[in-house]
């Protein structure tokens, strides 16, 4: 049997669900139909092969464009994130420094969020899953003050 003689029997079926009232169903084998039309000249068998083959090439792709090379969603830039937390610890208590410093991380145009997070959950010791850069920010600010808070009551 050919696609075509196939085709030819679907519009039958499709004219006997529209005629019964099922015309989401008529809809669908109209769709099937014509999505069918590109193989009408093959056997069913060698269609259904060709499709099958499709849709496995269609599913081995990889959902999202992949990254450049040499750089990678996934992997944090380690060497911007001691960078900056070294700054950042460098500060200490000193409001101008702490200052200079986060103004050099939040000017870096290489810190992406996932490194951002991994530099506000060790300078802020938490475990928190920051969604954005202002509340990973918020937090290393909020960090800094409680540092330095808890250094003035010791003194």
């Amino acid at each position: 049997m050919t696609v075509s003689e196939l085709r030819a029997v679907l519009g039958k079926i499709q004219q006997l669900c529209s005629a019964g009232g099922a015309n989401t169903g008529a809809k669908d084998l109209q769709t099937f139909s014509d999505i069918l039309k590109s193989y009408s000249d093959m056997q069913v068998a060698k269609a259904c092969a060709d499709i099958k083959h499709h849709l496995s090439q269609a599913t081995a792709k990889p959902a999202r464009r992949g990254k450049a090379a040499g750089q990678s969603s996934t992997t944090p830039d380690q060497d911007a994130i001691q960078r900056h937390l070294t700054g950042l610890r460098d500060a200490g208590t000193d409001q101008q420094a702490f200052d200079l410093a986060f103004k050099k991380l939040k000017a870096s145009k290489s810190v992406k969020l996932p490194d951002l997070s991994e530099i506000a959950r060790q300078f802020s010791l938490s475990v928190t899953a920051y969604k954005s850069k202002p509340a990973a920010y918020s937090d290393i600010e909020k960090a800094f003050v409680r540092q330095a808070r808890f250094e003035n009551k010791l003194r």
